[in-house]
């Protein structure tokens, strides 16, 4: 019996990894699932940022969010992550700065309820003479779907100590260019 169970075994063990392989050849992301990720993350992300509502921004991000900041050094968990951002948002109301944020991807890859997202954002901010400030960053985000919406898991950003510039922005595809990923 147990030379049986061995032999069955010795059978199913490569069949299970090969059915675990991902396919051959590069599948392109279906369209409308990256249309949910977009309507669900990154036109409300680029809103709350245009808007200064730091709780739509938040409410993006899953309460098990892990924040990398390459260029710091530094992790950020959930709780770290939104009282941050409320004390940045609020510090840029009070100086009257205004923010917008704009994302351009290298790469979007998705299934029905997990996705990785990779690409260039631009962070332009406007101060109250209206000087304006452009910084340019790589991101690298997980999202998943939490209560049938996309949240962001974590969110990983590097600017590579100034080494992303608009010409590598421009260089990326924008959002709702699907036919690209």
């Amino acid at each position: 019996m147990l030379k049986r169970i061995f032999a069955v075994a010795v059978l199913l063990i490569p069949l299970a990894a090969f059915a675990q392989r991902p396919p051959s050849t590069p599948q392109p992301a279906n369209p409308a699932i990256l249309k949910a990720i977009d309507a669900d993350v990154w036109i409300p992300y680029s809103k709350a940022f245009a808007e200064g509502k730091a709780n739509d921004y938040i409410a993006l991000h899953s309460k098990s969010l892990l924040r990398v900041m390459g260029d710091l050094k530094f992790v950020d968990p959930y709780e770290g992550f939104t009282r941050n951002m409320a004390e940045m948002f609020d510090s840029l109301k009070k100086q009257n700065v205004k923010v917008s944020i704009q994302f351009r991807f290298t790469e979007r890859i998705a299934n029905q309820d997990t996705a990785s997202e990779r690409g260039i954002y631009e962070f332009v901010m406007t101060d109250a003479k209206g000087k304006v400030t452009r910084n340019y960053s790589r991101f690298h985000n997980f999202l998943k779907k939490e209560g049938g919406k996309w949240k962001i898991v974590m969110d990983y950003d590097n600017g590579e100590k100034g080494a992303v510039t608009e010409a590598t922005f421009k260089a990326a595809f924008a959002r709702d260019d699907y036919a690209k990923y």
